[in-house]
């Protein structure tokens, strides 16, 4: 279950960074990156059920609680510039988060 968790977190994430990578290169500024956003949540909210001490997710299959700490940085960062602006385009995502929700 723990690696199912991170490998849908590690997906979404992805996707949203290659979403948001797409979506910042057009030449229109009416990008709505709505759905990075929400893909962005989905995957800190997993990774943060993955850390919740209460629960006994965290096995072998899994990377080390501190990779997956910073993965929820690097999400945590992408999710403050997309609220930040407010909708409009951002900077793309950085090659470590792309390189992190790629593993």
């Amino acid at each position: 279950l723990a690696r199912h968790t991170y490998d849908t977190a590690s997906d979404s994430a992805r996707k949203a960074a290659m979403d948001e990578r797409e979506g910042t290169t057009q030449a229109t500024r009416t990008w709505d990156p709505t759905h990075c956003i929400m893909a962005y949540e989905t995957a800190l909210h997993l990774l943060m059920g993955l850390l919740d001490p209460t629960e006994d997710r965290m096995n072998s299959c899994v990377p080390s609680t501190s990779t997956v700490e910073t993965f929820l940085k690097s999400i945590t960062k992408r999710l403050a510039v997309l609220h930040g602006r407010g909708g409009t385009v951002g900077p793309t995502p950085t090659s470590a988060m792309v390189s992190l929700s790629a593993s």
